[in-house]
């Protein structure tokens, strides 16, 4: 199910993901793509696909890559990145010292293929 990840709605998503994190993405999992792997349910309206990694906790990841961009680092894509974080990457971090949900928003970098994805994560911080 496409979900426009603007405003109110990409906080929902963003609570949606890190609400599942303590069942390994349970919540989140659709079709079975490996052992271990399934399509997620849901996909932010930027991302091309989400997938979820890991059968428990700790280990189980929510992953979201957008569509490719083959025009380098300093492209669109590393542009409209950087206006909205002025960094490559950032991680939320859900306050005290033990294992808790975090999300992790970067650009992935394919060397092999010249391509650039916006990277958005659901994980366990430990």
């Amino acid at each position: 199910m496409r979900v426009p990840a603007t405003g109110l709605v990409a906080v929902a998503l963003l609570a949606a993901i890190v609400g599942n994190e303590p069942a390994a993405f349970a919540g989140l999992r659709g079709t079975p793509v490996g052992p271990a792997a399934w399509d997620g349910r849901i996909v932010p309206t930027a991302m091309q696909g989400c997938t979820v990694g890991g059968d428990c906790y700790p280990r189980a990841q929510h992953v979201c890559r957008s569509a490719e961009s083959r025009t380098g680092p300093d492209g669109p894509l590393a542009l409209r990145f950087l206006e909205v974080s002025g960094e490559r990457q950032v991680v939320w971090r859900y306050g005290g010292s033990h294992q808790r949900p975090g999300v992790s928003l970067k650009i992935e970098e394919d060397i092999g293929r010249s391509a650039n994805y916006l990277r958005l994560a659901g994980l366990t911080l430990r």
